[in-house]
């Protein structure tokens, strides 16, 4: 349990060690304080339901340095996690992406834009234009 700290500590700058054991020493001595608080709370009411509750709350709180030391590994994971990219940016995968993708449904724009008819040839004007004359005359 102790080998994990001294490891993490040994890998770090002087002013962060001190740092570092600074705080582990005044957590450990929460701990102790809190532990010895709680023995005397058991000493006084053993009886008591509701101070068995209390004191139960009171565990819960304190800090286990396995588990603080598993956080700080998770934490340095973390903090050194890259994802790789295969050199492309967010900006990049996102347009390439939305290329790629087919709409499911046609968009209020895309269903007010009919295909308009072909303009018509010259001959069709020529014979609508030789229709209307007969019909005028």
């Amino acid at each position: 349990m102790l080998e994990p700290l001294l490891e993490h500590l040994s890998c770090l700058s002087r002013a962060e060690f001190y740092q570092e054991l600074a705080a582990w020493r005044d957590t450990v001595e929460v701990g102790l304080h809190r532990y010895n608080a709680d023995e005397q709370k058991r000493g006084e009411t053993e009886n008591d339901v509701d101070s068995d509750d209390e004191s139960e709350e009171g565990d819960f709180s304190s800090l286990d340095p396995s588990d603080a030391m598993e956080t700080v590994k998770l934490m340095d994971e973390l903090e050194n996690y890259v994802p790789a990219l295969d050199g492309r940016t967010d900006d990049d995968n996102e347009s390439e992406s939305e290329e790629n993708v087919p709409p499911t449904q046609i968009s209020a724009l895309q269903g007010d834009i009919r295909p308009s008819p072909p303009p018509p040839s010259n001959a069709d004007l020529d014979k609508n234009g030789c229709d209307a004359d007969v019909n005028n005359n």
